[in-house]
């Protein structure tokens, strides 16, 4: 699954295990939670892609 935006983007320090971030912060335990994996890329806005097993 993908998620993206055309906004300012994400910083480059930006690390999901330390956001503030509700929201983020909520994704990243559910990927956890199924064995999932989360890839970020970054341009002109960020792209978030989930990936999980079969």
């Amino acid at each position: 699954m993908s998620v993206e935006d055309n906004g300012i983007g994400l910083p480059n320090n930006f690390d999901i295990t330390k956001t503030e971030s509700l929201g983020l912060h909520i994704v990243n335990l559910m990927v956890k939670q199924l064995g999932g994996i989360i890839k970020f890329t970054r341009g002109d806005g960020t792209k978030m892609e989930l990936e999980f097993p079969i």
